[in-house]
């Protein structure tokens, strides 16, 4: 009898113990499971944060680099004199994302000469920047003509070089520049008075500055806002100054 009271203690007992063990299991698996969903989380958020700050820096860097290379050439604008007439005013077109001008760039020291730029964005919203050297006849610097019909309006003759400075543009839609957004190019007067867009061929002298506008979405996910640089160039090489110098 004392026996099988024995044994069947045992039995209880290793029951018991056998219980425990699962019931240890069970909490130490929920355990697992929790910090194993906190540290998938972490890396999804951390994987996300990343992918998001490269996006955002990919469009900064993209925005940067565009802005620098509009400023370079429209600070760079000139008048080109010309032995009998007129001279030849800076701006040859402006509309609101294409500009064409003199500029004098002054890329060699050697013979620094004046050149015809366009910078016009594309139907693939990349911003190009296109190059025409001069001639000099005499005293006298020429360039290739602005051929204005038929619509739209060309240079007679192929460019010297033809480069991409800029990549995934956004254009502002029309509630958007009703609510104030602007286009990449916005020209303004002495004043800093907007001059309406596409300018006219008798405003063109008109222009002081050039506020230019750029919007970059770099990342095809839109995971980050664009980016959106301004800068307000000015034209030092005009006969008449934003400051009233002549």
């Amino acid at each position: 009898m004392l026996l099988q009271a024995r044994d069947a203690l045992k039995k209880v007992r290793d029951q018991a113990e056998s219980g425990f063990s699962l019931l240890e299991l069970i909490v130490a698996m929920s355990i697992l499971a929790i910090a194993m969903a906190l540290i998938a989380g972490l890396f999804i958020s951390f994987t996300n944060n990343f992918t998001e700050a490269r996006s955002l820096n990919d469009s900064t860097n993209v925005a940067a680099v565009g802005m620098n290379e509009v400023t370079k050439v429209i600070r760079a604008g000139t008048i080109i004199d010309v032995a009998t007439g007129t001279d030849k005013p800076i701006f040859l077109k402006a509309e609101k994302e294409e500009v064409i001008l003199h500029s004098y760039m002054a890329d060699s020291s050697v013979n620094p000469a004046p050149i015809l730029v366009r910078l016009a964005v594309n139907t693939d919203r990349k911003l190009t920047e296109e190059r025409w050297n001069a001639t000099k006849v005499g005293e006298q610097w020429t360039f290739p003509a602005l051929v204005l019909t038929p619509a739209p309006s060309k240079i007679a003759t192929t460019a010297a070089s033809n480069n991409v400075i800029a990549s995934k543009l956004i254009a502002p839609t029309a509630a958007q520049v009703t609510a104030g957004a602007k286009y990449l190019f916005t020209y303004l007067d002495i004043n800093n008075q907007p001059i309406a867009t596409p300018v006219a061929t008798a405003q063109l002298g008109n222009i002081a500055s050039v506020q230019v506008t750029m919007l970059v979405q770099a990342d095809a996910t839109s995971r980050a806002a664009p980016v959106m640089l301004r800068s307000r160039v000015g034209l030092p090489n005009l006969t008449s100054s934003r400051i009233g110098l002549h």
